[in-house]
């Protein structure tokens, strides 16, 4: 299993559904799991997002993909996943100003794009998935389209072939 994370904005669901298109890996998208199957403790009305409870999201990918060939996991908590579970964590990764963009085109609250531009800024997602995960890469979306994007994972993949063990 690989998990493809970032800040929200920089181009992961695109990336992933393309990536498991070019593979044939099965494609989750971990944010819409969450909601679909109730898998968050509460909503935060200030953020506009839900609360997750990643005991419940490990229990329920544990589930869902079990026994099943290589899957990608997309969404910006996928790097909390055990390490035993995640075999390579990408890290999508862009320059502030035009995640700043991204987020605005997208009408978020200019408190929530500026707490995902400081998110980015630090990196934050990285190095929560440095901390728990051995094999993490980061890539800079800023100026790559989607598909370059997925082929350099693939590319990233296929280089690593033979090294990945099954979780």
């Amino acid at each position: 299993m690989i998990a493809i994370t970032g800040t929200p904005g920089t181009g992961k669901s695109t990336a992933a559904r393309l990536l498991a298109k070019r593979t044939g890996w099965r494609y989750v998208d971990l944010n819409h799991e969450i909601v679909r199957n109730r898998l968050y403790s509460g909503y935060d009305r200030k953020r506009r997002s839900y609360i997750t409870d990643m005991r419940r999201v490990t229990i329920f990918v544990r589930k869902l993909v079990h026994g099943e060939r290589p899957v990608i996991i997309e969404g910006h908590l996928s790097h909390n996943l055990p390490k035993e579970m995640v075999n390579e964590v990408f890290v999508l990764r862009c320059r502030t100003g035009a995640l700043r963009k991204r987020l605005e085109r997208k009408r978020w609250p200019k408190a929530k794009v500026d707490e995902n531009v400081e998110a980015e800024m630090i990196g934050l997602i990285a190095w929560e998935a440095r901390k728990k995960h051995a094999r993490v890469v980061e890539l800079d979306t800023t100026k790559m389209s989607p598909l370059t994007l997925a082929v350099k994972m693939e590319k990233v993949l296929k280089g690593r072939a033979g090294t990945h063990t099954a979780p």
